[in-house]
């Protein structure tokens, strides 16, 4: 998969409540990963904000 691949359905600060159970795409980098454990929560930003997953 190259950058040209990937076309975002929305952008961080458009996450919201009413996505819950619904699939996106989202397109930036790596900010963080929080290992917890047996659990990894990445932080993922792209120009408009930040966004755990």
């Amino acid at each position: 998969m190259t950058t040209a691949d990937v076309h975002r359905s929305h952008f961080t600060n458009d996450l919201n409540q009413s996505l819950v159970d619904h699939k996106v795409k989202i397109a930036g980098w790596i900010e963080d990963i929080r290992d917890i454990g047996k659990l990894a929560f990445l932080i993922i930003r792209d120009c408009s904000g930040a966004a755990q997953a």
